[in-house]
């Protein structure tokens, strides 16, 4: 059990230093963005294997594994090891996404929810609705793989995988397994036109607005205001300037072999 923030990495870093044969981590995203930077602090880190007992288990979700907890359970012991890709931040390592802006300020509020309203993506939602609330645009220079834009934005989100937030499809076409970065660029969107725009990305609608643009990349820089937030896997860690790069195929993970039923 975990006792404190920042805890299970320093049990994660522990078990590799140990040469473990696997890392169990039993609970959320959050729970395991703890754990894959403590396997990172070594340089052939044990597979981490995931037993789902979050409220987003967007992790699980993007790699297609197990959601019963028997089934997850199993794959310790009959998985085989895949290779998936990190987004590193400076010392920091990021799972799923990180984002600044609106994007960041409703994954702050998110986290204050009430422990018994932490089911799916209702945290994330009520995030979104008081986000939106009182919403505004920054000034962002965003550089994609060299490439610099600047415009007014409400938010950016850089993707490892397709879902986050509790199934939020943000990059749809994104995998944790192809080498790059997923962006998502969010310019002014009028307040009440808002609202329906975040319903979109719960299937990917949002893709093809005038307002919303995508686009991959293997390193990302972003440079703004000060005031400006930024969250790494839904954790709220400070302000811009933010810098992303992949770390291509660099945490083994156990997933089914050929054959194994995965959980519907």
């Amino acid at each position: 059990m975990t006792r404190y923030a920042g805890h299970a990495t320093e049990l994660a870093e522990a078990a590799a230093q140990d040469a473990f044969d696997a890392v169990v981590g039993v609970g959320g995203d959050g729970t395991l963005h703890e754990i894959a930077n403590g396997l990172m602090c070594v340089a052939n880190p044990p597979p981490l294997a995931a037993v789902p007992a979050g409220s987003g288990n967007d992790f699980v979700r993007n790699l297609q594994l197990p959601t019963r907890a028997d089934e997850a359970v199993d794959l310790v012991w009959n998985g085989t090891v895949e290779r998936m890709d990190v987004l590193r931040c400076g010392d920091r390592h990021v799972l799923i996404a990180a984002g600044v802006g609106l994007d960041a300020r409703a994954a702050a509020i998110a986290r204050r929810v009430p422990r018994r309203l932490r089911v799916g993506t209702l945290p994330y939602v009520l995030g979104a609705l008081f986000a939106v609330a009182r919403s505004r645009t920054y000034a962002l220079s965003v550089s994609i793989d060299g490439y610099r834009t600047e415009q007014q934005r409400l938010m950016v989100v850089v993707a490892n995988g397709q879902c986050y937030a509790g199934g939020m499809q943000i990059c749809p076409g994104a995998l944790m397994t192809d080498g790059l970065l997923d962006v998502c660029l969010v310019s002014d969107v009028p307040r009440h036109a808002l609202i329906g725009l975040l319903r979109q990305v719960f299937n990917g609608g949002h893709v093809g607005h005038p307002s919303v643009r995508l686009m991959r990349a293997h390193h990302v820089s972003i440079e703004g205001p000060p005031d400006c937030p930024v969250h790494l896997d839904g954790e709220l860690v400070g302000n811009l300037p933010l810098e992303l790069e992949v770390a291509e195929r660099r945490l083994p993970v156990l997933v089914p072999a050929a054959g194994v039923q995965l959980a519907a």
